[in-house]
Order: structure tokens, then C-alpha cells, then sequence
């Protein structure tokens, strides 16, 4: 499976939904986001039986999905950002496990606090990704990934991804519920707002 984006962005999400603070929103709106976003990366890791290739093709946001994946690969202009702490709010819906479980947790409290930017050539260095590349020879690498993986028998690329998925699987049970909680308990005793806040930072967000 490769999973990518369209375009020249990754994931770009949509602010209005923001545009009521969480703590406004009503309990089971609040009691939604929470399941949604457990069963995000849950379900990718536990649901998924097949070898799954990340192609991450551009700028953008929540880039833990294709970190998640058995390989990934990424542009040069990819931007592993997490805007979360210097927005006021704790980093709890992904990105900061992934980093944690990939650079270390002294690098990834580095990245945590500051916001810094991890861009495609950073994050080869740093081992999240194996491979960086221009934007139109993306696709055609994963392409060309999954065709070698299909190349081994079925149950050899079934048991394969069992055994390279287990440390995330691992990582989930112990940590995501904990660092996710976190997130939306202090996002619903936030009385400014994640987006009011962000909207303030915007300067500082688009430089990193």
C-alpha cells in the first residue's frame, strides 16, 4: 500500500473547524475528536496487514501517517513541523511519538519545544526517512519499492510487515491514549484557543 498525497502539499487541514473553541464544542463533538483521532493511527497500524510505503510529497501537516509506515520516503521541501507547544497546547495527537520512537526522546523534546522545522534532508539525516527526492520522481520510487516488495511471496510479505509494525504497535498501546488525553484535556480548559493563538504566531509559523 502507498500512501501519498495529491498536489505539491501533504496534508493540509481545515481551519474552520477550529473557528469554535474546543472547549465550546459540544461533549460528544468533544468525545468524536478524541475516538477519531485514537483510531487514526491505531488503525493504521493495527488494521493494516500489508507491507505500506509513506510517500510524503510536500509541505503540510500530520506527517506521523506516513512516518507510521514501513517505509517512507519524502521531497525535499517536506516539513515535519509540529506547531503544537509554541501554540500553547501539548503536542499529543502523533507527531511527538513518531519522533520520539525514531530520533530519540531528547531530539524529539528539542523539536517538541522549539517548533523547528525538520525539513525532507533533515529528517534523511535524523533516519526518519530513508529517502529524499524530487517531487516528480516521488511517486515513480514508490512505485517502484512496492513492485520489489511483490516480488516475495505473499505470506513473506504479510509476516514481514507483522514483525517491522510491532514497535509501533508497542508504541501505541503504552503511549498515545496518555499523550493524546494530555492534548485534549488542556484544549478543553483553553479559554484563548488553539487557532486564536496560532492566528497571532502566523508570521513566526510561516518561517519555522
Amino acid at each position: 500500500m502507498i500512501i501519498s498525497g495529491t498536489g505539491d502539499k501533504w496534508v493540509v487541514g481545515n481551519p474552520d473547524v477550529w473557528n469554535t473553541k474546543f472547549m465550546d464544542w459540544p461533549k460528544q463533538k468533544k468525545l468524536e475528536q478524541y475516538h477519531e483521532s485514537l483510531r487514526l493511527l491505531e488503525n493504521m497500524i493495527f488494521c493494516i496487514d500489508i507491507p505500506t510505503i509513506g510517500a510524503i510529497n510536500g509541505p503540510g501537516t500530520h506527517c506521523e501517517i506516513a512516518s507510521l509506515c514501513d517505509i517512507t520516503i519524502c521531497t525535499e521541501d517536506a516539513d515535519f513541523f509540529d506547531p503544537h507547544f509554541i501554540g500553547g497546547t501539548p503536542p499529543g495527537d502523533g507527531m511527538i511519538l513518531t519522533l520520539q520512537n525514531m530520533i530519540g526522546f531528547k531530539k524529539a523534546a528539542y523539536y517538541a519545544y522549539t517548533g523547528k522545522n525538520i525539513n525532507g534532508q533533515t529528517a534523511l539525516e535524523l533516519g526518519i526517512v530513508s529517502e529524499v527526492l524530487p517531487r516528480e520522481k516521488l511517486l515513480p520510487r514508490a512505485w517502484e519499492l512496492a513492485e520489489m516488495i511483490m516480488q516475495a511471496p505473499r505470506s513473506a510479505r504479510h509476516l514481514t510487515h507483522s514483525i517491522l509494525s510491532r514497535p509501533w504497535k508497542k508504541a501505541l498501546v503504552s503511549d498515545q491514549g496518555f499523550q493524546l488525553t494530555h492534548q485534549m484535556y488542556d484544549m478543553a480548559i483553553d479559554e484563548e484557543g488553539v487557532h486564536e493563538r496560532l492566528t497571532k504566531m502566523k508570521g513566526r509559523l510561516m518561517g519555522k
